[in-house]
């Protein structure tokens, strides 16, 4: 999309592409309950919602807030060691 930053992730490979230079001050943090991004990711606020108007059982059925946050609370490097994982 126009105007928007390559999206980042720490699954599979996909978080060897890294977070950026610079890193973001601003994310959307898409399939991680409140307490996750609360814990790790400074301002978050809920700014929508997956709809799921069919009921679907999905990924994005259990967890379906966007949340709009600030940068982690640990310095980036430090923060991003950590977030790999494997989906």
């Amino acid at each position: 999309m126009i105007g928007l930053p390559a999206a980042i992730s720490g699954v599979n490979t996909y978080w060897l592409r890294g977070y950026g230079d610079p890193p973001p001050q601003a994310l959307i943090v898409v399939g991680y309950p409140s307490a996750y991004a609360n814990r790790y990711f400074s301002g978050c606020r809920v700014a929508g919602r997956i709809p799921n108007p069919y009921g679907l059982d999905n990924e994005e059925s259990h967890v379906p807030d966007i949340f709009l946050c600030g940068p982690p609370y640990q310095p980036w490097p430090e923060f991003w060691r950590a977030f790999q994982h494997f989906g």
